[in-house]
Parts: C-alpha cells; sequence; structure tokens
C-alpha cells in the first residue's frame, strides 16, 4: 500500500500536461515497481477522487493500448469536471490534449468541446492562459478556424493592455496571435520588441527624481534581443541601442550617487571601443571573451598605486589617512596613504572591468537567452574543482540567475557558497579552518579562510577577493550584502562583477588556484 501512495503522490506533484513529455525526455518516469502497480491495480477499489483518476489513467496510457482505447473519454471528460470544480485551467489545457490522442472517439463532440473552451478564454480574467489552450485547439481544429474566431478578440486584447500599460499581458496575447499564425515570427519579434520599448518608455515618463528604475535599461534590452536577427528591424535596432545607451548612462548616474568610483567619459569610450574591435558576432564569441577577462595582475595594482602616491607628492604626509564613511557618517573604514592608493588602483580597474561584464553581457544577452537546464548541463559538465559535490545545485542556480541578469538573486545564491568552498579547497589541501584550539570549536569565516589559502590561492585572485569582499576601507561587499547595509543601486552594480568573479573560479578554478 506505501509504494501504491507513493506512485499517487508522484502522479499529483506532475503537472498533468508534462506527463507523456516528460516520458518522452527521461528514461525512469516512472519505475518498473510503478508500472506493475498501474498494471495490476483497479484504482476505482482505492479512489473516487476524479483527479487522481485522470492522472492515473493518463499515465497509464504510456504502457497499455487497452487503457487507451477503454479510459481515453473517462479521462478527458473528467479533467473537465476538475477543472469546473477548481477553477484550475491547466485541468482544461490537458482535457483538450488527451482528445489527440485518439480523436476519432470524440467525433460526435468535437463542436461542442471547441464552444466550451471558446466560452473560456474570451472570459479569461487574465490572458496567460491563452496561448496554451489556443496551441490545443489549434492542433485540433486547424489554425484557420482559431484565427476566424479569436484574431479579432486577440487583437482587441492588445489594444485594451496596452492602454492600460499591462505590457507583460500584451506580450502573451502577441504570443497567442502567433501561435494562431496571425503574426509571422518576426512581425513577432517585431512587436514583442516595440512592447519592451513603450514599458520603459512609459516608466522613464513616469519616474520620480533620484529613483533607480533597473527594469529601464533591462527592458531596452530585451526588444534587442527580440530583433538581433530580424533584418526588416534597422530603424527599430537603432532606437533600442540608442536608448539603452542613454539608460545605462542614467544607471550609472544613479551609482556614482550612491557611492561608487566612477570612471570619467573618456574611460567610458574608450570601453566601447575595446568591445567593438572584437567583432562579436555569436553569443559564443561574446562568451568566450567574458569567461577571459583576466583579474588584474598585483604588479599593475602596484605600479598604479606607486603613480598616483607620486602624483599626490608631498601633500599626501598632510592626509594620512583615507576614511570611509557609511550614510549616517560613521567611520566604518580607513586607510593609510599606501593602503588608500592601492584602493584607489583597485578602484579603477574594477569599475573598469565592470563597464566591460555589461557590455559583454548586452552582447551575449542579444544573441541568446540560456535556459536552465542548459546552465545547470554546462555547470555539470565542467565539474569545477571549487565547486564541492553537494553544493552543484546551489551553483548552478546562481550562475542561471546571472546569465538572467538577476545579479542580486546571484550574489546572495552564491556569497555562501564563495566561503564554503574556500574552506573545502583549504581542507583538501591540509589547511586547517576549524578553531580546535579553542573551547567552542567553530568554522573559520571568509576572512580568516582569506588568510589562510595564501600559497593556495594564486596572489591576483587573493587580493582581490580580500579587497573586494572583506576590506572595510573598501567595498566591504560580503559584509555589507549580508547584513544589510548595501544599498539597492550598489548592491546590483557590484553583484554583477561578483557574478563575474564566481564564473572566473568556478571555470577557471587551476588558473587561480595550486591544486594537485
Amino acid at each position: 500500500m506505501a509504494e501504491l501512495v507513493s506512485l499517487l503522490l508522484k502522479l499529483l506533484n506532475i503537472d498533468p500536461g508534462s506527463i507523456h513529455e516528460k516520458a518522452q525526455k527521461e528514461d525512469k518516469v516512472f519505475s518498473e515497481q510503478d508500472i506493475a502497480l498501474f498494471t495490476n491495480t483497479i484504482i476505482e477499489d482505492v479512489t473516487y477522487n476524479r483527479e487522481l483518476l485522470a492522472l492515473w489513467y493518463d499515465a497509464s496510457f504510456l504502457f497499455s493500448k487497452k487503457q487507451l482505447r477503454d479510459k481515453l473519454v473517462k479521462v478527458s471528460d473528467d479533467y473537465y469536471h476538475v477543472y469546473l470544480e477548481t477553477g484550475s485551467h491547466k485541468f482544461l489545457v490537458r482535457r483538450i490534449a488527451v482528445i489527440k490522442l485518439a480523436r476519432q472517439f470524440f467525433a460526435n463532440r468535437m463542436d461542442t468541446i471547441f464552444l466550451e473552451s471558446k466560452e473560456v478564454i474570451l472570459s479569461l480574467p487574465h490572458p496567460f492562459w491563452q496561448t496554451p489552450l489556443l496551441a490545443e485547439l489549434k492542433f485540433l481544429y486547424g489554425a484557420q478556424k482559431c484565427r476566424d474566431e479569436f484574431e479579432g478578440f486577440l487583437h482587441k486584447q492588445v489594444e485594451v493592455y496596452q492602454g492600460k500599460a499591462e505590457f507583460n499581458a500584451v506580450r502573451i496575447c502577441l504570443k497567442a496571435l502567433l501561435e494562431i499564425e496571425s503574426l509571422t515570427v518576426n512581425e513577432w519579434h517585431i512587436k514583442t520588441a516595440e512592447s519592451f520599448e513603450a514599458e520603459s518608455d512609459d516608466i522613464v515618463a513616469n519616474r520620480k527624481l533620484n529613483t533607480f528604475y533597473p527594469s529601464i535599461s533591462r527592458n531596452y534590452l530585451d526588444g534587442l534581443k527580440e530583433i538581433a536577427s530580424v533584418q526588416e528591424a534597422k530603424v527599430l535596432k537603432s532606437r533600442l541601442e540608442m536608448k539603452l545607451r542613454e539608460a545605462q548612462r542614467d544607471d550609472y548616474k544613479m551609482v556614482r550617487a550612491a557611492g561608487a568610483v566612477i570612471l570619467p567619459k573618456t574611460e567610458i569610450r574608450d570601453c566601447h571601443k575595446k568591445i567593438a574591435v572584437f567583432g562579436i558576432d555569436s553569443f559564443e564569441s561574446a562568451w568566450r571573451i567574458f569567461v577571459s577577462l583576466p583579474v588584474v595582475p598585483l604588479d599593475t595594482i602596484n605600479k598604479t598605486a606607486e603613480g598616483y602616491r607620486k602624483a599626490d607628492g608631498p601633500l599626501a604626509r598632510f592626509f594620512p589617512a583615507q576614511v570611509k564613511v557609511n550614510e549616517k557618517g560613521a567611520q566604518i573604514g580607513h586607510a593609510g596613504v599606501e593602503d588608500a592608493s592601492l584602493n584607489l588602483a583597485r578602484e579603477f580597474y574594477r569599475e573598469r572591468m565592470i563597464i566591460f561584464i555589461q557590455l559583454l553581457k548586452n552582447q551575449m544577452d542579444i544573441y541568446e537567452t540560456l535556459d536552465k537546464q542548459f546552465v545547470f548541463g554546462m555547470v555539470e559538465t565542467v565539474q569545477s574543482p571549487f565547486i564541492p559535490e553537494d553544493r552543484t545545485y546551489i551553483f548552478s542556480m546562481g550562475i542561471y540567475e546571472g546569465f538572467n541578469n538577476n545579479f542580486i538573486v546571484a550574489a546572495h545564491l552564491l556569497l555562501p557558497q564563495l566561503e564554503n568552498s574556500l574552506r573545502n579547497l583549504a581542507v583538501k589541501a591540509g589547511i586547517n579552518t576549524t578553531t580546535y584550539e579553542k573551547k567552542d570549536q567553530h568554522e573559520n569565516m571568509l576572512g580568516g579562510i582569506l588568510e589562510k589559502i595564501e600559497g593556495l590561492a594564486k596572489p591576483d585572485v587573493l587580493g582581490e577577493l580580500k579587497n573586494f569582499l572583506i576590506d572595510t576601507s573598501s567595498v566591504n561587499f560580503r559584509n555589507e550584502l549580508l547584513h544589510g547595509l548595501m544599498n539597492t543601486v550598489l548592491v546590483q552594480h557590484y553583484s554583477k562583477y561578483f557574478w563575474w568573479l564566481m564564473l572566473k573560479l568556478v571555470f577557471e578554478t587551476k588558473s587561480h588556484f595550486d591544486l594537485e
């Protein structure tokens, strides 16, 4: 009985629309024991619940043609009953989808089923379920019938949602129009790009002063992604590129106002020119450059810092320390002249690198959006010694969020894992990271670990991790982020840099650590 209960719970946790899809993609959705239960159990002796009955027989169709003949009509009816009882549209979608398995069993009911489905689509309070419902109807009734019945309604919906500035709903309706072939693929891409442009234009027109709106530049970028390969959208592409540059300049001004060191415009233009020289023409070419951007060498930092000190000349002795204060004016860090000049040098190269990171990430986004399965597979394939075996999932999630420009989420996922990974590498190298000598034996925190892995971590990356993450006179990203002391603008700004650093450590581990 326990095995049967386990199988029923498994069915309840599988979306009904994905039962057959999962079976096609995976070797073992159901075990041999599950299949035996499907074959030998009279499910009506166990339950009268129509949802469970529909799910049970729907899954059993994978193993038994006889069940398909005997139970298909009942499964369709049960799914419709569950939809009417719960209001959950996933059951209505599946009700229509199972008819495809043997539509001849429904020959005298096809008109009724279409009218029932049409009534639902026309009365949906939100368009989310339009596209999956129309996809199933198109398969059964053809694109022409769907256009005749729904094209005018969907165009009207687009106008209504545009008037309400509900741009996500606009894009859902456009997707539905594509599904019934009222739009060509290129027309859909162009109209979707225009909706992203209109959304950001609306935010710009109504934004408040001194408020950070990262969605403005993100939407313009998403618009560019839509039309990257559409030849007839050159004017729109140029317009979006211009608006994206302006939005990113505004973002940069907000970062400067929040307290980050910002490069002169000449340096920013130089970064743009250097990216243009690479001749990027695909996601892969942008990715190769992105992940190979170097951690700035310690020698370069020292030479630049020395230049700063010489430029200061005799004035430096009158200002023997650099003091960092928080928003309340409290002193939270200080550095002597030498350390201050090193901080300035690191800040210069770090901000320059952030510009390169943003420009290259823009290029990657324009050419391709990576789905979760691809990113998880990429992380799994690289078999990085930086990732402990039991932390692969969290690393994969953090890296995936970064690829989707959710850098703040990525940083919150990955920062604790950085500390654990460094500790793991240290232990494997025979370095003690536990305070065994004390009464209460605790693991060293990040600062202690970074001190102990000198010789294991290469000087360039070790110096940058210390300065960026834990130096109170510098960004102090680890403490500022985890204690909620850093404002949103700076978290967004520095999180993309931290995400890039983590990619370096994951994909180039042996370049940054002396591993046996």
